[in-house]
């Protein structure tokens, strides 16, 4: 849901056609501050039919460039590897990637610099943003542990993601 004259300004984009409420929701967040609804209003068809999976690779590429947007708004460069590592921080177990410690570091030098874009340029509010990186380094640490355990923990202990990834639990719980 959203006032008339916000989605008037933000039409959906015809070259986005397997992602277009993504990307839309995404340009809107930039600007106005979004919020998740406490209940599900309309449930997700799932059925035989579905063309989710023909259409995999052009919906990758769609996120892609939808990533390369709200990045390029934070001021975030960034090279092809930083793009699919990013693509990993949401599909971690659904493409059976298992991080290894050096992913790990990947990831907590990144989330790091998207928080600081973040505070620079003042694209997403806060700190809605920062749980939401903290949600990722949790992630990323969890399913780290699978191959790396105490190492693993160490450096999400370490970490200043950290806090973020308890404060994320907490607002999760209430």
């Amino acid at each position: 849901m959203a006032r008339t004259d916000v989605l008037r300004a933000y039409r959906h984009r015809e070259e986005f056609d397997v992602c277009s409420d993504f990307e839309f929701w995404a340009r809107i967040a930039a600007n106005h501050k979004l919020a998740t609804l406490p209940e599900v209003l309309v449930p997700r068809r799932i059925h035989a039919g579905q063309l989710t999976q023909e259409k995999a690779a052009r919906t990758e590429g769609q996120r892609l460039a939808i990533y390369a947007a709200q990045l390029h708004l934070l001021g975030v460069s960034f090279t092809d590897s930083d793009f699919k590592r990013h693509l990993l921080l949401r599909s971690m177990r659904k493409r059976g990637f298992r991080p290894d410690l050096i992913y790990l570091e990947w990831a907590e030098t990144w989330l790091l610099r998207l928080e600081a874009a973040n505070h620079r340029a003042g694209c997403y509010p806060e700190p809605e943003f920062s749980r939401l990186l903290g949600h990722f380094w949790l992630k990323v640490w969890w399913d780290a542990m699978c191959n790396e355990a105490w190492t693993a923990w160490a450096h999400f202990c370490r970490s200043p993601l950290c806090t973020l990834a308890v404060s994320h639990i907490l607002v999760s719980l209430l």
